[in-house]
């Protein structure tokens, strides 16, 4: 195989494993998304803990103010999402600078 050859092989190998790699990096973001959408408190022990509220306010305001990932919160208008905003969560905020989906 002529050096020409080799060089178009593994040009080609590493356009696929870039490929095969963008889609991991996502799937990784994809399961932490699950995994803080998991780890936080349920609609349903959130309107049991407050006083005052109902059932009814709790989800539209737990809707409003959290994103499961970062295509939810620029649906909404809401990106980027700086640390102080009521929707902002450490899943959206991939390198830790305060500022979610950047």
């Amino acid at each position: 195989m002529t050096h020409e050859a080799k060089s178009k092989v593994f040009e080609k190998e590493i356009t696929e494993l870039k490929a095969k790699n963008s889609n991991l990096s996502d799937e990784v973001s994809t399961l932490k998304d699950e995994i803080a959408s998991n780890n936080s408190p349920s609609v349903a022990s959130l309107s049991s803990n407050e006083s005052g509220y109902s059932s009814n306010d709790s989800v539209s305001n737990t809707s409003q103010s959290y994103y499961q990932n970062c295509t939810a919160a620029k649906a909404a208008g809401a990106a980027p999402v700086y640390s102080d905003d009521p929707g902002y969560g450490p899943h959206l905020d991939r390198d830790g600078d305060g500022v979610g989906c950047e």
